[in-house]
């Protein structure tokens, strides 16, 4: 049994389309758009707009897959682009063209949560495997938790959540898959919490590139204030609150922090640590590189996440990484950086303040790499993801 990979933007759906290949269980990599296919929509964008082509550029490659293998629907990302009801309309079509691709060649589809459901109903018609990606803990505990934050801090102004018919939809993925696959076991946690059969699901971690995510060629400077990292939406559920209060506890002559990504609180509340943090918003993925090597350490306090690739990619670029249970990475406790629990700011200083140490830093840089080496890189994810199909793929 073959399987279609479909998702219409990116995120680690280009990685299981080449592990399902090179484990011969790829039928096709459906997704929103690819330079590759059809070439003409890739050279009118860089004419017509080079920056979105850059932009783009960067995950719509596909350049290990070979044009037979690719079918896209560039629509939904014009459509997008132009509107987000637009969007949402060509984000239907796209999940039942995935869902009719499916019955036509008689394989099961890996679709990724948030538009799964309608591709699920259709393929449980017809008997064929239905794989969901699920990327994030499970809708309505998220819920629970953001309300939770929202409710404590009303100053951080209003957060994006799911709404009941996003989380109704969610239920619907989850009843309806045949397999669910998870980027960690926290993750994995928050599902069977909710009544999701453990039996259904599979834990595969994620990886990096961990040849354009590698550690700075010289040693950090030991004087100034320690240089602390995060990359992601400024949100509650990210805790950047919990981040920012602790570095002002310590104070900008110990740490700073630069915060990459798109603002999603007030900038009234962001503006009390304007003397410990620099948000520097949002960055093309071809920059990240240097803004890992320009950092001594990564700080990711989440609390509602699946397993977040800014993780693999720091562990990769040799940073130690202070984070919580709830970012559902793979980084060790007292190995590769500090393990801190949720919504603690005076853990997340003292961590600050342990990796002040440059000796405790340089061993912890050292093994961030081996784990992104060892256990974070791309081709190991590929077999482990076709090592949890097994079940699905061979013939009973």
């Amino acid at each position: 049994m073959r399987l279609i990979v479909a998702h219409p933007g990116t995120q680690h759906s280009y990685h299981a389309a080449l592990g399902l290949k090179n484990a011969d269980l790829l039928q096709f990599y459906f997704t929103g758009y690819s330079l590759s296919r059809p070439r003409w929509l890739g050279e009118l964008t860089s004419i017509l707009s080079p920056r979105a082509h850059a932009r783009m550029a960067q995950h719509h490659a596909h350049a290990d897959l070979a044009r037979a293998e690719l079918r896209v629907f560039p629509l939904y990302e014009l459509a997008r682009r132009a509107n987000p009801k637009l969007g949402r309309v060509a984000l239907r079509v796209f999940a039942q063209q995935a869902a009719a691709l499916g019955v036509r060649r008689g394989c099961g589809v890996l679709a990724f949560n948030t538009f799964a459901a309608p591709i699920f109903r259709t393929l449980g018609r017809h008997g064929l495997p239905c794989v969901l990606d699920q990327t994030i803990a499970h809708a309505r505990w998220a819920v629970r938790e953001q309300l939770r934050e929202t409710e404590t801090f009303p100053e951080w102004g209003p957060q994006p959540l799911p709404t009941t018919a996003e989380c109704d939809a969610a239920d619907e993925e989850l009843h309806r898959a045949t397999l669910i696959l998870c980027g960690s076991e926290f993750c994995a946690q928050t599902l069977v919490g909710e009544g999701v059969p453990g039996n259904k699901i599979a834990v595969v971690p994620y990886g990096t590139d961990t040849v354009k995510f590698a550690p700075a060629e010289r040693p950090r400077a030991s004087n100034g204030p320690l240089r602390a990292l995060f990359v992601g939406g400024l949100l509650l559920r990210k805790g950047i609150h919990y981040l920012l209060a602790a570095a002002k506890r310590l104070g900008p002559s110990q740490v700073t922090v630069t915060a990459l990504g798109t603002r999603c609180v007030s900038a009234k509340a962001l503006a009390r640590y304007e003397d410990v943090l620099s948000p520097r918003g949002f960055r093309l993925h071809a920059d990240m590189p240097d803004a890992y090597r320009e950092a001594d350490v990564y700080v990711f306090p989440s609390l509602v996440e699946g397993s977040t690739l800014s993780v693999y990619e720091a562990l990769a670029s040799g940073l130690p990484v202070i984070t919580t249970p709830n970012a559902g990475s793979i980084v060790r406790d007292g190995v590769e950086g500090i393990i801190v629990p949720p919504r603690d700011p005076d853990a997340i200083a003292d961590a600050l303040d342990r990796l002040r140490d440059t000796e405790l830093r340089a061993s912890m840089s050292r093994a961030a790499r081996v784990r992104a080496l060892e256990f974070g890189d791309w081709r190991q994810y590929g077999p482990r993801l076709a090592a949890a199909m097994y079940p699905i793929t061979q013939p009973v």
